[in-house]
């Protein structure tokens, strides 16, 4: 599977919408006002870890640093993940 589609996946199992291309296509929209929760900021953070296997540092998980799908990208670029 690649990257984006892994994404896309975890993206699904997370926000519970099947509209994952609409964030795609759209960024900067801001997940939280698409049901992204404290919770599910965790369980998000953790899921992305084991697909692409890295560990975030306690810096940067931030739940502000996972609040759209580009600071998400920006994000992972950091650990050398590069979403096509």
């Amino acid at each position: 599977m690649s990257d984006i589609n892994k994404f896309m996946s975890i993206l699904k199992i997370i926000m519970e919408t099947e509209s994952i291309n609409f964030l795609l296509d759209n960024p900067e929209v801001d997940l939280r006002e698409h049901g992204l929760t404290s919770i599910k900021f965790i369980q998000l953070s953790t899921l992305i870890e084991e697909a692409y296997g890295i560990v975030f540092s306690d810096l940067d998980l931030l739940f502000d640093s996972f609040c759209s799908v580009s600071k998400i990208m920006t994000m992972l670029s950091k650990y050398e993940v590069i979403l096509n």
